[in-house]
C-alpha cells in the first residue's frame, strides 16, 4: 500500500475540516488477474521504462470481473478541525494526523483480517 509519504489526503482533510474515516477493503485485488505484477520478466521491463502497462482478465478471459468474497471495513472517524491559522498548514500537524490516520489504518486490519479470511496476511505500508 503506498501511502507513507502521500498526505494529500491529511492536507485536503485540515483545509475543508472534513473528517477522516480508514476504510481497508480485503479481496478488492481479486477481481481480475493482472500480467504485470509482481516480479516478473515483463513487470521489471515495464517498470525500467517508466511505463504502466495493465493486461489483465476475468471470468472467462474476458474483461468481466471475477465475484470475489470483499469484506469492507470502516474505523471510527478522526475529527479533524479546519486549519483556520495564518499561512500554510504546518509540516508537524500534516505528520501528526498522518500518523493517526495510519496508527487506525492498521489496527482495523489486525482485528479484522482473520475474520475477512486473510489470517497470515500482513498490511505493508510503503
Amino acid at each position: 500500500m503506498k501511502f507513507k509519504t502521500r498526505k494529500g489526503l491529511i492536507r485536503l482533510s485540515l483545509e475543508t475540516g472534513a473528517q477522516l474515516i480508514p476504510t481497508y477493503v480485503f479481496g478488492g485485488t481479486d477481481f481480475f488477474n493482472n500480467l504485470l505484477t509482481g516480479d516478473g520478466f515483463l513487470s521489471n521491463f515495464f517498470r525500467k521504462l517508466r511505463m504502466g502497462v495493465t493486461i489483465f482478465w476475468g471470468y472467462l478471459g474476458l474483461p468481466l470481473p471475477f465475484l470475489p468474497k470483499v469484506s469492507m471495513c470502516i474505523a471510527d472517524p478522526i475529527p479533524v478541525k479546519k486549519w483556520e491559522g495564518p499561512g500554510p498548514i504546518p509540516q508537524e500537524i500534516i505528520d501528526e494526523l498522518h500518523s493517526k490516520y495510519l496508527q487506525s489504518l492498521k489496527e482495523l486490519f489486525e482485528n479484522y483480517k482473520e475474520q475477512a479470511g486473510y489470517a497470515n496476511a500482513e498490511l505493508l505500508i510503503e
